[in-house]
């Protein structure tokens, strides 16, 4: 039965790629972290923001079989001063590239789809005032929304960051929700 069911796998992958979307196209996040709470987006609203107030770069997706999803996200945040609510101030960070990566599952209504993914993001500080080990690690949870048309995909997207993957940091999100608010343009290719 194992035999059987692996041979199946193995000749069911190939025929998967037809059944793949692959779509890629610019992001942009918002680098003030957004906590779900009532009182922050009233601030928020209230907020004066401009260009300098977002990170910009690439998102790339997979869709397998309409259901599975993977991304990757490729940003690039200039250096400057960053507000952290989970520390309550504000942090002077050196430039850096960020890369985040997500497996995880899409549902597709037509018109309208959602997904969510989780995974490991790396960020590499670049520049004069990186630290002395300029490689982070860590993960990330991402809900996204797209609104479909045809060969693009409007996307509105939900960044979580966790420095690590356990039942504790689990249990600090459930309590204090952090993330940044993003956008991507993407095209079906």
């Amino acid at each position: 039965m194992r035999r059987f069911l692996a041979i199946v796998l193995v000749l069911c992958l190939p025929l998967s790629a037809f059944a793949a979307d692959f779509l890629l196209g610019p992001s942009a996040i918002f680098d003030f972290p957004v906590p779900v709470a009532a009182e922050t987006l009233d601030q928020l609203a209230r907020a004066k923001i401009g260009v300098d107030d977002f990170t910009f770069g690439a998102e790339a997706r997979l869709r397998i079989l309409k259901l599975l999803e993977f991304s990757a996200n490729a940003m690039y945040r200039p250096a400057g001063s960053y507000v952290d609510a989970a520390l309550g101030g504000v942090l002077n960070m050196p430039a850096s590239i960020d890369f985040y990566f997500d497996g995880g599952v899409y549902f597709n209504m037509g018109l309208l789809g959602a997904g969510i993914g989780l995974g490991p993001n790396f960020i590499m500080q670049v520049g004069p005032d990186a630290d002395t080990d300029p490689f982070k690690a860590g993960f990330n949870m991402k809900l996204h929304g797209d609104i479909n048309l045809g060969k693009m995909s409007v996307s509105l997207l939900y960044l979580v960051y966790m420095p690590e993957l356990n039942q504790a940091a689990f249990a600090a999100l459930a309590d204090n929700v952090v993330g940044s608010l993003g956008a991507s343009v993407l095209f079906r290719l």
